[in-house]
């Protein structure tokens, strides 16, 4: 291939078709390519795009020449065209590399339009042809510079498990109640069976500074259940449709820098309603304040507090407030990323039963390298919860559980930047209430973002 020269290229690059220069020059397509790429490389997109019209003339199924004259566009403000011209590049792409670029600069091109949640979908089409660690990175700095620059924000999370226990059940067949032992409903004990659930966060950021930022958004979780043939038949009156479950919020969120180490501030309110068997159960309102520290060595640290209302819909139970602290402090060490939590959680309320204290500790790990392609992670925790009262025992109720967990992330299996997650968990609960002595073993599945 015959490449330019320096000087003959600076000499091309001076008869922009806006110079009104009145010079000729004789270029072979090779050389056209060239001097439109040198071109764009030199801040003058009018005379890339002049170039790149004339080889698409010639010849307009040209991929190499579209993802040029996209990029000429988008820097001359002509967003449309570059986003056809784009289009046009993608649809000709064979290869993964042609896809990816095809597909990066679609992004480039509606991001600089301002339609950024466009931008940021197509930039997770490009994460299924990105076959290099160089690729993988500008992708993930180009989605994380749209994320930054997009006033909305969409999580959506979908996920499915098989549990041993889907309605919150008793694991004992009989509840001893002041030294008189019943035996429980068929629905009160433990019923095995499917969910599946899908999250919805969207936010929209209304004001932002180098300092703070101010957002107004909305969260929605729904489940569902279905028995399986063993729960239909210990508890044949029980439906699946008994234990649905939605809640959906109004959220406000207002983070603010408050020192030049990085430090933190969250404040958060949300408000909204809760239904559990196609019935109105609760409406709620929260307040919660966050600060975040970054320390040395790749350390943080994290204290929150929250308080609570929960407004029954049933007119006999009185409202409950709850107050809680939390304590999150995170470090690399052994080549891991550890995470020590601690929590203290009180409710109040003028029905002494719904009254309790709450302690819980816990310890997560996430491996520091994939295990064949995968990402791994794991943690336990344990809580104790205390009622003084009870109606079921004269000296009040007392739970004390465990809880283990891990989960897996199929990096291999990722589409679209999102990867499969497996997770398992098991809960064991012990009470002096066996009513409320449970046990669940639950195998999950979900999705998780890559960005």
């Amino acid at each position: 291939m015959t490449r330019l020269k320096p000087w003959l290229i600076a000499g091309l690059l001076a008869l922009s078709p806006l110079s009104g220069q009145a010079q000729s020059v004789t270029l072979s397509p090779v050389q056209m390519h060239q001097t439109a790429r040198a071109a764009l490389a030199a801040h003058n997109p009018a005379l890339a795009l002049a170039l790149a019209d004339a080889l698409l003339k010639v010849s307009p199924d040209q991929f190499g020449i579209l993802i040029l004259k996209s990029r000429a566009e988008r820097d001359l403000g002509k967003f449309s065209a570059a986003r056809k011209s784009a289009r046009r590049a993608w649809k000709l792409a064979k290869t993964p590399n042609a896809k990816f670029a095809a597909s990066l600069i679609t992004a480039q091109a509606l991001s600089s339009a301002g339609s950024k949640t466009r931008a940021q979908i197509w930039l997770r089409r490009a994460s299924d042809h990105a076959t290099t660690p160089a690729q993988q990175e500008q992708l993930r700095r180009d989605f994380n510079y749209v994320r930054a620059t997009n006033p909305w924000r969409v999580n959506l999370g979908f996920g499915m498990n098989p549990s041993s226990n889907v309605n919150g059940g008793s694991s004992k067949d009989t509840i001893t109640l002041f030294g008189f032992p019943f035996a429980l409903s068929d629905d009160a004990k433990a019923l095995s069976g499917f969910q599946a659930f899908a999250t919805a966060d969207i936010s929209y950021r209304l004001k932002e500074t180098q300092r703070s930022r101010t957002s107004l958004g909305f969260q929605a979780y729904h489940r569902e259940t279905w028995l399986s043939d063993d729960a239909k038949e210990a508890a044949p009156t029980a439906k699946g449709g008994d234990f649905r479950y939605t809640s959906a919020a109004l959220t406000f969120k207002h983070q603010h820098i408050i020192s030049n180490k990085g430090t933190r501030l969250d404040l958060s309110a949300r408000l909204g309603r809760n239904w559990y068997g196609n019935a109105p159960l609760s409406n709620f309102a929260g307040l919660g304040a966050d600060v975040h520290w970054r320390l040395s060595a790749g350390k943080r640290l994290s204290l929150r507090t929250r308080f609570d209302l929960q407004d029954h819909q049933d007119d006999d139970t009185p409202n409950t407030y709850i107050g809680s602290l939390g304590v999150r402090y995170s470090l690399p060490a052994l080549g891991h990323r550890w995470t020590l939590s601690g929590d203290y959680q009180q409710s109040f309320s003028e029905n002494l039963s719904r009254e309790y204290k709450e302690f819980r500790a816990g310890v997560d790990v996430a491996l520091g390298k994939p295990i064949a392609g995968m990402d791994v992670s794991m943690g336990v925790q344990a809580s104790t919860r205390s009622y003084d009262v009870s109606r079921y025992a004269a000296d009040g109720r007392h739970d004390t559980s465990i809880e283990a967990n891990a989960a897996i992330t199929l990096n291999t299996l990722g589409h679209l930047g999102f990867s499969p997650v497996v997770t398992l968990r098991h809960r064991h609960t012990n009470s002096n209430v066996s009513l409320y002595s449970t046990n669940e073993t639950a195998l999950g599945l979900s999705l998780t973002s890559n960005f």
